[in-house]
């Protein structure tokens, strides 16, 4: 299977010299996590959810004079980290678990062509092993894949604490518990939908957290884990065991075996 394949076509773009809200307002309109910047219709980069709060975080204090202004100012890298149509989806999984990324910008002949990313992957998974087309090997369970120290939040943690938690840990999501209880989930989305408000960072997460939770038991297995993420086009779940939070398996998680079944 090729990424052309799985790719999204034509996506939407953000012009290198835009304004920043003008990036952002795109994001949240679309509900999309990343966005390809262009510059005389060349991929330049990719803005992510991450990118944004790495960038703006602290704008929920009162240095707001140094607040960036364009979308290239907020650029983790000079490099753009590409594929091609032609390339396998293998390929692309193994690229992404190398970068360190969630998504892909794909160019062919220096113009953009496609975007790819991790949930388009674990579709690809879940719908070849759903098809018959693919066939595991093993079919390990979530247990043996999830992280199992676990950070969480408190549902009185403020945004700009959830914030510096993940920033400080190179981490996407955070669960909300009293004790071992899940009560949501935080995400760099929501925290970009507090920024996208202007919400101080003094703001609970109980307030802006996703409260409809979806989990996973230890015993189940990877491909119904990847089928949730899909379906709810998230990128972690929590792992519970009889009524308590014991782990946490995400979209980057479940990669390196997708990246085995694929090839």
């Amino acid at each position: 299977m090729k990424t052309a394949e799985i790719m999204t076509v034509d996506p939407t773009t953000a012009e290198a010299t835009a304004p920043l809200g003008q990036a952002l307002d795109k994001m949240t309109e679309l509900d999309i996590r990343h966005l390809p910047v262009v510059r005389d219709g060349e991929v330049v980069g990719v803005v992510s959810d991450r990118d944004l709060l790495e960038s703006t975080g602290w704008m929920w204090n009162e240095e707001k004079g140094k607040a960036p202004v364009i979308v290239e100012d907020v650029l983790m890298s000079t490099e753009p980290m590409t594929v091609e149509p032609g390339d396998s989806v293998a390929h692309l999984a193994r690229k992404l678990i190398e970068w360190g990324v969630g998504c892909a910008p794909v160019v062919e002949d220096g113009r953009l062509r496609g975007i790819a990313t991790e949930i388009d992957v674990l579709r690809a998974f879940v719908e070849g092993c759903d098809s018959g087309k693919l066939k595991p090997a093993t079919r390990p369970t979530v247990e043996r894949t999830m992280v199992v120290e676990v950070l969480t939040l408190e549902a009185e943690a403020t945004a700009a604490e959830a914030r510096n938690v993940m920033a400080g840990n190179n981490v996407r999501h955070l669960p909300v518990v009293d004790e071992l209880k899940v009560l949501g989930m935080v995400s760099d989305r929501d925290l970009r939908g507090v920024l996208g408000k202007a919400l101080p960072g003094t703001t609970p997460v109980r307030e802006f957290m996703s409260t409809d939770v979806r989990s996973v038991a230890p015993e189940d297995d990877l491909i119904r884990a990847a089928r949730l993420m899909v379906e709810h086009k998230i990128g972690g779940l929590p792992v519970v065991d009889r009524g308590g939070l014991i782990g946490m398996i995400t979209t980057t998680d479940l990669l390196e075996h997708t990246a085995g079944v694929l090839a």
